[in-house]
């Protein structure tokens, strides 16, 4: 795992995927950190990534780094209540402020991705690490 989060902290802009209406639905999405084996995520609750999550909760996030290695998570998605996790969000992810203004916005949302497969693949394809998470 250490090599996937490793990897995810210093590539943590990517493409997250989703399910609408039984076809895939993509557009670039921020990681923010890895906590007790899942990949937490930030979104508001008016936009249609969150309306996409609630009808399917299931997801995928991609990202590929400079070095041509490639990292994809794909598993089930939870949301989370928990004013402490947003805290910690907000703590770690600067750009979370300029956009919610504080951790209590009612619209901001809290998610991981969990109960699934991350993997990191070198330039040509080659598996590198997989885990379940």
């Amino acid at each position: 795992m250490s090599k996937v989060v490793e990897y995810l902290n210093k590539n943590r802009v990517g493409q997250f995927a989703t399910i609408k209406d039984g076809q895939v639905v993509m557009r670039p999405f921020h990681f923010i950190f890895e906590k007790d084996g899942k990949f937490i995520f930030g979104t508001a609750n008016d936009k249609e990534v969150f309306k996409e999550l609630k009808a399917n909760p299931t997801a995928g996030f991609a990202v590929m780094g400079d070095d041509m290695k490639w990292l994809r998570l794909r598993g089930k998605v939870e949301f989370s209540d928990s004013q402490e996790l947003k805290d910690e969000m907000f703590e770690y992810e600067p750009l979370l402020k300029s956009v919610y203004k504080s951790s209590d916005n009612p619209r901001f949302e809290a998610f991981c991705i969990y109960d699934g497969v991350a993997s990191l693949h070198g330039g040509l394809g080659n598996v590198i690490e997989e885990i379940k998470f």
